[in-house]
């Protein structure tokens, strides 16, 4: 039907027509929920342009989640992580894991998500002075390139929730098959820095590892301290044992062990 109205439309009205759709198509877009949508498109896309700029072959895609959270002192930290669990709809695969020691205590529930990621709610509160607690909420998915944005929305309302003072970061992991030496992780590193256009704010050199942080303006906004905005941390592992180098693109910073 629609093909034959086109067909038998007169041009003014096709002309009408598309311009319609392309006023919806830009006013969709600059909707909040447009927009966001870009961002998250705009932000995988960069990491995964610098994954292949690395010379690495993409290995997993992380998305973690931090907030300290000031939890009254009578909620207990297995309902924190139960409720926090709750918001991501995650459906718990394993029992409750809980430990403790002289100085803190943790509880952990693993599951999965809806659309396949896996990951972990960790909830810990720790004793810095005698009397004086902190409660640190952290939650981690493993997903693939494309959903990555998805889940970091996810998580971010999640956390808000709990805390004003929450990050997420997406975290890129790729591995190159020989082991570079110490240059050449500097020199490769530089390049996927220069390659997203960031300034590089800090950098750690250190026997196998080379780490960067910086900032890009086609990442979204990051953290400060310091007088340093950083929004893109870069970093080079390499494995003699292995013969491997493991690559890490991460947006703000690299909140994975690495």
């Amino acid at each position: 039907m629609l093909r034959v109205f086109l067909r038998d439309c007169p041009p003014k009205k096709k002309y009408i027509l598309a311009m319609l759709i392309v006023l919806i198509v830009i006013a969709l877009a600059l909707a909040p929920t447009g927009l966001k949508m870009l961002a998250s498109y705009r932000e995988e896309r960069s990491l995964m342009d610098m994954m292949r700029l690395s010379g690495a072959e993409l290995q997993s895609v992380n998305v973690t989640g931090w907030a300290r959270v000031d939890a009254p002192e009578e909620m207990a930290l297995e309902v924190l992580v139960n409720h926090t669990a709750g918001l991501l709809t995650l459906e718990e695969g394993r029992p409750m894991e809980t430990w403790e020691n002289a100085y803190a205590r943790g509880v952990k529930v693993q599951g999965t998500m809806p659309g396949g990621a896996t990951g972990a709610v960790l909830g810990q509160t720790m004793e810095l002075l005698q009397g004086q607690k902190v409660t640190h909420l952290m939650i981690s998915l493993g997903t693939e390139a494309g959903k990555a944005g998805y889940y970091k929305e996810k998580i971010r309302q999640a956390l808000i929730t709990q805390s004003a003072d929450e990050y997420v970061a997406l975290t890129y992991t790729g591995k190159i098959n020989w082991a570079l030496n110490q240059e050449e992780l500097l020199t490769r590193a530089e390049e996927v820095m220069a390659g997203a256009g960031a300034t590089i704010q800090e950098k750690t050199v250190k026997d196998n590892l080379v780490s960067l942080t910086g900032h890009s303006d086609n990442l979204p906004d990051g953290l400060s301290y310091d007088g340093k905005e950083v929004n893109l941390n870069v970093a080079f592992r390499s494995n003699i044992q292995e013969q491997a180098t493991y690559v890490y693109v991460a947006s703000p910073v690299i909140y994975t062990e690495y």
